[in-house]
C-alpha cells in the first residue's frame, strides 16, 4: 500500500475509534456495572429511599404526638389553676375582717369566727337586751325558728329576776361534712356566768353549754360568708346559789 494511502487509512481509523470513546461505546465505555466506570450515578436504590421515607414518617409523627400530650397536659393545668381556691378577705357591715376561699371549701378560720360570733350573739344577753338584728343576719329561717323558741321559754324568767348572762367560750370544733361542699358542723364549748335577783337577793349561776351549728355559704356574703342552716342547743348548771344566796363560785 502506498505511503500516502496508509497514512489516510491511519488517521480515519483514529478519528474512528476517538469517536467511539466520545460516545461511550467504545474498548473503555464507562456504565454502572464496571468497577472501573468513574460515572456516578445520582440515583439512590429503592429500598434505601423507602427507608428514608419512612424514618422521616416517624419522626413527624413522634413530633405531632409529642405537641398533641403538651397542649393536653398544658390545658388540663391550666384548668386545674383557675378552679384553685383565692385567698379573700370579707369584711362585714361591722367592720369585722375574715379570712376565705373563693372554692366551695370552708376556711377554717372563717368557720371558727363565724361559730363564735353566733354564739355570742345568741348568748350574750340579759333582761334588758339581746343581739336580734346580729342572730337574723347569722342564722338561718329553720335556726331562727329554733333561737325564738329557746329565747321565748326563758324571756318571762329572765324579765322577773333580771337575768344578765355573759357567754365564755373554750374551744371550737369543726367538722366537715363529706356529703355535702361548702357545708360544716361546728360545736361551740363554753360556759355560761348568769347573774339575777331572786326572792330580792341577788344570785350567781355557772351553767355548761354546747352549741351545735350546721354551717353553710351565706347568700349574702357582703353581710356575712356563713350562717347557721340548724342549730341545737344544751347546757347544764355546774354552780348555782340562787337558793343559798352564798357565793361559791370558783
Amino acid at each position: 500500500m502506498p505511503p500516502t494511502h496508509r497514512r489516510e487509512s491511519e488517521r480515519a481509523m483514529s478519528h474512528h475509534e476517538q469517536s467511539e470513546f466520545n460516545s461511550g461505546h467504545g474498548v473503555h465505555q464507562h456504565t454502572p456495572n464496571n468497577p472501573n466506570s468513574h460515572v456516578r450515578s445520582s440515583f439512590s436504590p429503592p429500598q434505601k429511599q423507602v427507608i428514608r421515607e419512612q424514618r422521616s414518617v416517624i419522626r413527624w409523627s413522634l413530633l405531632h404526638i409529642a405537641t398533641a400530650v403538651c397542649l393536653i397536659v398544658g390545658i388540663y393545668y391550666g384548668r386545674e389553676y383557675m378552679r384553685m381556691p383565692d385567698r379573700v378577705i370579707v369584711v362585714d357591715e361591722a367592720g369585722s375582717i375574715y379570712r376565705g376561699s373563693s372554692k366551695n371549701v370552708l376556711c377554717k378560720e372563717t368557720a371558727e369566727n363565724i361559730a363564735r360570733r353566733c354564739a355570742f350573739a345568741f348568748l350574750d344577753r340579759s333582761f334588758e337586751h339581746d343581739h336580734r338584728q346580729l342572730c337574723e343576719a347569722l342564722f338561718g329561717r329553720s335556726a331562727q325558728k329554733s333561737l325564738s323558741d329557746i329565747i321565748r321559754k326563758s324571756k318571762d324568767e329572765f324579765t322577773e329576776q333580771k337575768i344578765r348572762q355573759l357567754p365564755e367560750i373554750r374551744k371550737v370544733e369543726l367538722l366537715p361534712l363529706s356529703d355535702a361542699p361548702g357545708q360544716c358542723l361546728a360545736f361551740v364549748y363554753g360556759t355560761l356566768h348568769r347573774t339575777g335577783v331572786y326572792m330580792k337577793i341577788p344570785y350567781s349561776q355557772k351553767l355548761k353549754f354546747t352549741l351545735g351549728l350546721r354551717l353553710v355559704r351565706s347568700p349574702d356574703e357582703k353581710a356575712f360568708p356563713l350562717r347557721v342552716l340548724r342549730m341545737t342547743y344544751e347546757e347544764k348548771s355546774i354552780f348555782d346559789n340562787k337558793t343559798t344566796g352564798e357565793d361559791g363560785a370558783k
